[in-house]
């Protein structure tokens, strides 16, 4: 059953709600960057431990709704990380190319998203989202792992997120002009040159049909 604009949206506002999170501990964390990296990259904290946990679970559930849209007979019980992966990247081998921008950097937080083949065993991993590796740590070990709580994370995390919304809005809507009815709080929906958000730049993927 295709998703439809209201549960689309429930989506994108429970995001929205995320990125206030974020943008409130700037009250008390630094920011800003230098050279694209953020200078308090690893502080860390209990807000950023459950911005990153809460946008990593999140993560999962709008990587399987695209998976779901892609192949409506994608197995959501047995799907993991690896298979959500396998089956994104082939649909949608540019997505690493979306760019995302705060008021202190621009990121490409998919840009190194692969699936990593080992040449001497042939076992299959997922490669280029650190922050994942780290959000298992700190969801296994909350105690032992809090060390990775932080804020780069939550933004990578967070942003990573925010590419797979715009890419559900436009694979299911046909647009990501919903993103302009509750604007993001910390990201900004901006390409180099354009803004994405007013049709002038399509996502990578969706060049050919337009915004």
């Amino acid at each position: 059953m295709a998703m439809t604009e209201k549960e689309v949206k429930h989506y994108w506002n429970y995001f929205c709600s995320l990125c206030r999170r974020l943008e409130n501990t700037r009250q008390f964390v630094d920011h800003s960057s230098d050279s694209n990296e953020l200078k308090n990259a690893r502080v860390n904290s209990f807000e950023f431990q459950q911005i990153i946990l809460l946008s990593a679970m999140e993560f999962e559930n709008i990587s399987k709704a695209i998976c779901l849209d892609i192949d409506s007979n994608f197995n959501l019980q047995n799907a993991n990380i690896k298979k959500i992966t396998e089956t994104i990247l082939q649909k949608y081998p540019k997505i690493g190319e979306t760019v995302v921008t705060t008021d202190y950097q621009t990121l490409q937080p998919l840009k190194d998203w692969k699936i990593i083949v080992d040449s001497t065993t042939g076992k299959k991993t997922v490669g280029g989202i650190p922050w994942w590796d780290d959000y298992s740590n700190i969801k296994h070990q909350t105690f032992w792992k809090f060390n990775l709580a932080t804020l780069n994370n939550a933004v990578s995390a967070l942003s990573s997120l925010m590419v797979l919304e715009l890419y559900l809005m436009k694979s299911t809507l046909g647009s990501v002009m919903m993103s302009l009815s509750t604007e993001c709080d910390y990201f900004n929906c901006v390409y180099p040159g354009a803004i994405l958000c007013n049709g002038e730049t399509p996502l990578p993927d969706f060049v050919s049909s337009g915004t």
